[in-house]
């Protein structure tokens, strides 16, 4: 179990954060994922897109022996309407903030106690739609950078070094603590992008809406970003994602409708991401394999987005 090693010991639940965690085909260490979380939310919500029975039947177990709720998707409907039911229950049941987690993600000792505290002394409280905490890979070395205007056409790149950043442009959902007040004013995840720039698209359309992004810097929270492999070129450490080709086609589709809605208000993110895209190709194609395949879940995504197909793939 990863821990911090000087911390003391665990703050008591606040009573306003309940934690929506999604979940399909975990693996059996997600229940220790999930103990992780009992002394820092006031309650747990799992949403379960279709997973096998006897994964279903560990979780209700889970659920049970903790007071938590699950909701059982009888077929996988994406992150984004699985987010979109927790958050819809958590507001019905009075719950002032949500922490998002994935199912590969584990809040650190007082993760979700230092992410209050950052809202509740902010001076613009009210604005602010989503504290991120410092997000590290433990198995790659990794901890994130994150993106923060520096001008109207470029981003800078900055490191968690004092208390908090302020003014981010984008962040994963997963680890985020979610003002459920500026929810309602912002609107759901769009659940047909079903997985993929769903945190992207969200935290764009909070900033158009004239909120905020904060990261808590001394908030951790251990998370696997999905089949990254660190490779050694020269002296450049480069992290190449070993997506599937499904996934390859998701980002590319829902790039498209992304750059459409905010690329002329946002440029400075636009450029970056054009750039990304480019990187990401290019590293792909040098070290990983299936690259064909890729190629073609790339195309196929990306003239999708342009003639506006969204939603699952059909299965095959």
């Amino acid at each position: 179990m990863i821990m911090g090693e000087d911390q003391e010991g665990p703050t008591a639940p606040d009573n306003s954060v309940c934690a929506v965690i999604v979940t399909y085909q975990p693996d059996p260490q997600i229940t220790r994922r999930l103990d992780s979380l009992t002394n820092q939310v006031a309650h747990v919500i799992v949403v379960d897109n279709a997973s096998e029975s006897a994964i279903v039947d560990r979780l209700g177990l889970w659920a049970e022996s903790h007071d938590a709720d699950i909701l059982l998707n009888r077929q996988n409907l994406g992150i984004a309407a699985a987010l979109n039911q927790g958050f819809e229950l958590s507001l019905a049941k009075g719950y002032e903030y949500v922490l998002a987690l994935d199912q590969d993600s584990q809040a650190l000792p007082d993760m979700v106690h230092t992410q209050l505290g950052v809202y509740r002394s902010h001076s613009r409280k009210d604005q602010i739609a989503i504290v991120a905490p410092q997000v590290e890979d433990p198995e790659v070395g990794m901890r994130n950078k994150y993106l923060r205007p520096k001008g109207r056409l470029l981003l800078e790149r900055v490191r968690c070094n004092g208390e908090i950043i302020d003014r981010v442009s984008i962040v994963i959902s997963s680890g985020g603590l979610f003002s459920l007040g500026a929810f309602r004013a912002i609107g759901p995840f769009r659940d047909d992008y079903f997985i993929d720039y769903v945190d992207t698209e969200y935290c764009l359309r909070a900033r158009r809406k004239g909120y905020e992004i904060v990261v808590a810097c001394s908030a951790h929270l251990a998370h696997k970003w999905g089949g990254i492999q660190r490779v050694r070129l020269g002296q450049v450490d480069l992290l190449p994602t070993f997506h599937p080709p499904d996934r390859w086609y998701y980002i590319s589709r829902n790039r498209v409708p992304t750059i459409r809605t905010y690329g002329l208000q946002f440029p400075n993110w636009l450029l970056f991401d054009l750039m990304l895209a480019v990187w990401w190709v290019i590293r792909m194609l040098l070290f990983e394999d299936r690259r064909l395949a890729k190629l073609a879940a790339i195309l196929r995504g990306t003239v999708d987005g342009l003639r506006g197909k969204m939603g699952p793939l059909p299965l095959e």
